[in-house]
């Protein structure tokens, strides 16, 4: 399967987001446990969706800056458990339903957000 790449650089480091579509259901709880931020003036509001498994659109790089508070807004066609590798944040999208990440990019380097199947 073909997966486009999602990039995002912080002031010239790249973080890298790869969406990934694994086979089957995941019995794992949802960690659930993203970071409240105060979605303002400082936000960084990325809004992606996913269709029969695949990232749409042309976006395939972010740019956000260091410490900038980062919301990224999923959208899904299908159930869907999205992890954010690095930070520890995991969400549900359910099917046809918005689900937002966010978190501040304090840290740098390159962090993989991976998706399953619900």
């Amino acid at each position: 399967m073909n997966h486009k790449k999602l990039t995002m650089e912080v002031f010239g480091i790249v973080i890298f987001f790869a969406i990934v579509m694994g086979c089957g259901s995941s019995n794992e709880d949802s960690l659930e446990n993203s970071f409240p931020v105060d979605v303002g003036e400082n936000t960084a509001v990325f809004d992606i969706t996913i269709n029969s498994g695949e990232l749409a659109g042309d976006e395939d790089i972010l740019r956000i800056k260091k410490n900038e508070n980062v919301s990224l807004n999923f959208f899904s066609d299908a159930g869907i458990a999205v992890h954010l590798h690095g930070y520890d944040i995991e969400k549900t999208v359910s099917p046809g339903e918005d689900q937002t990440m966010e978190f501040k990019a304090n840290a740098t380097g390159r962090f993989a957000i991976t998706s399953h199947k619900t």
